[in-house]
């Protein structure tokens, strides 16, 4: 049986060290006035020509976790350059499990939110 899967980025925390300050607008959201590094924007913000989240058919979270949303089925240690560059790692997909696939459908891609900037 298959199932219907949303891969999304899971984005690792950033680091809140004390001497770094992150200022917060009135809405709670970053003032883009204030001084806050790139790593701080690299965590967050897929960035230009990235994927930043699809629905897949794949008989596991975890087959569904090695599906890239450019439609290609990687194993762990198949990675490339290609997968990081417009993807993340396996390790850092959240999966969450949406419904049960048609028996008639194949695994792979169903959509794809591609962010070109």
């Amino acid at each position: 049986m298959n199932y219907i899967y949303l891969l999304t980025r899971n984005p690792t925390e950033p680091d809140y060290s004390e001497d770094t300050e992150y200022e917060l607008d009135n809405s709670g959201f970053l003032d883009s006035s204030s001084s806050y590094d790139d790593e701080f924007i690299e965590e967050f913000d897929p960035g230009y020509g990235t994927y930043t989240s699809c629905v897949v058919i794949a008989a596991s979270e975890e087959d569904a976790r090695h599906i890239h949303p450019d439609g290609k089925v990687r194993e762990q240690n198949d990675l490339d350059a290609e997968w990081t560059e417009t993807w993340v790692l396996p390790e850092n997909v959240s999966v969450t499990r949406i419904g049960i696939a048609d028996p008639h459908l194949k695994t792979g891609v169903v959509c794809a939110d591609y962010f070109m900037g």
